[in-house]
Parts: structure tokens; C-alpha cells; sequence
């Protein structure tokens, strides 16, 4: 007799154990699903067209937050970038314009030096 309620108590554990692990699993997979965006939807990829303080003209790409883009070729004036890997970073003179990479610059000598940058 206190061996079968032995049983029933095992048993009964068991059931409990599975039903916990079962309700902790359901809810790590509805927070893996949840409604929350990826920080990667919250960035763009920016190309700018700039004039360096040594006088050229290039095109640079950064990965930074939507909400930035708005003041973006103000804050990059004075930064330093970097033209090749050989050299030394070149501070920014002037931003000419920024837009989202895969949109195309207004101005014509961006277009021109955007063509020519690898892909």
C-alpha cells in the first residue's frame, strides 16, 4: 500500500515537472517571437559624399541608427575617416550630402565618384 502511493507520488511529480518545463519553454519561445524589432531594423547603411581637409572628394559608408541621419552631415564635419588602408585617417571639411546606400546622390560629382566605388 505506502508502495503504490509511492508510485502516485512519483507519478504524480513527474506530471508537474513536464507541465513546468512545458510552460517555462512556451514562454522563452513567445519572447524569441516577440513583437520587439531587431536593433539591425533600427540602423541604416549611409553613404555620404565629403570633402576631405587635404581638398579630395570621396564617398564613405557608416552603419548607424535611423534616428541619427537627420543631423548625420552635421556630426560628421571634423571626424576623422579613413581614404585607404595604407594611409593615415583624413579629417572631414564638408559633407556635401548623405543618403541611405542603396539610393542615389542628387549631385552629380557624387554620382560620379559613387560609380566608381567598388561594390
Amino acid at each position: 500500500m505506502v508502495h503504490l502511493k509511492c508510485i502516485r507520488i512519483v507519478a504524480s511529480l513527474k506530471v508537474v515537472v513536464s507541465l513546468f518545463i512545458s510552460l517555462v519553454s512556451i514562454s522563452f519561445s513567445q519572447a524569441a517571437f516577440s513583437d520587439e524589432k531587431p536593433k539591425v531594423q533600427n540602423k541604416a547603411s549611409v553613404k555620404c559624399h565629403v570633402v576631405l581637409i587635404d581638398g579630395t572628394e570621396d564617398i564613405n559608408l557608416w552603419f548607424i541608427p535611423k534616428p541619427r541621419m537627420k543631423n548625420f552631415k552635421e556630426e560628421l564635419v571634423g571626424k576623422k575617416v579613413f581614404v585607404s588602408s595604407d594611409k593615415p585617417k583624413v579629417e572631414v571639411f564638408k559633407v556635401h550630402e548623405c543618403v541611405l546606400d542603396n539610393k542615389e546622390f542628387h549631385g552629380r560629382q557624387a554620382r560620379l565618384l559613387d560609380s566608381k566605388r567598388p561594390r
